[in-house]
């Protein structure tokens, strides 16, 4: 039987390596549950971004750093993004930024839920997220 493949954003990927116990263990059981994820290519940026904030802040070393981002990036199949038009139409209707309103539009398109933690697209768009601690 094929494993079903998810939507994620970079909370789950940050969450798994550098979340508060909580987080870490919502993220981890994502991933037990659906080890397919796929992500926008957006994603490598925003958790190498997060990594970068914890090895500037001294929470973890340079090279467990790249590690991690590795590590991370080895988890995930990267889709390609929707059209410019299609994500500002949906920022614009869902009330999201507009790098919040690409995961959106790509998991519309895909047909498939967004896993994520983020309070604005889990209160503009529940009909497509999901938030990552009910699994």
């Amino acid at each position: 039987m094929k494993q079903r493949t998810i939507l994620i954003d970079a909370n789950a990927l940050a969450d798994f390596f550098v979340g508060e116990e909580e987080l870490r263990e919502h993220s981890i059981r994502l991933r037990r549950k659906f080890p397919n994820w796929t992500t926008l290519p957006l994603c490598r940026y925003e958790f190498g971004n997060v990594l970068r904030t914890y090895t500037r802040l001294g929470k973890i070393r340079a090279d467990d750093g790249l590690a991690m981002l590795k590590q991370g990036l080895s988890m995930v199949t990267f889709c390609a993004e929707c059209g410019d038009e299609v994500v500002l139409a949906e920022a614009n209707a869902s009330n999201l930024t507009f790098y919040d309103a690409a995961y959106v539009a790509r998991a519309r398109a895909l047909g498939v839920k967004l896993h994520t933690r983020d309070r604005d697209i889990l209160k503009h768009c529940p009909e497509v997220a999901c938030p990552i601690s009910e699994i």
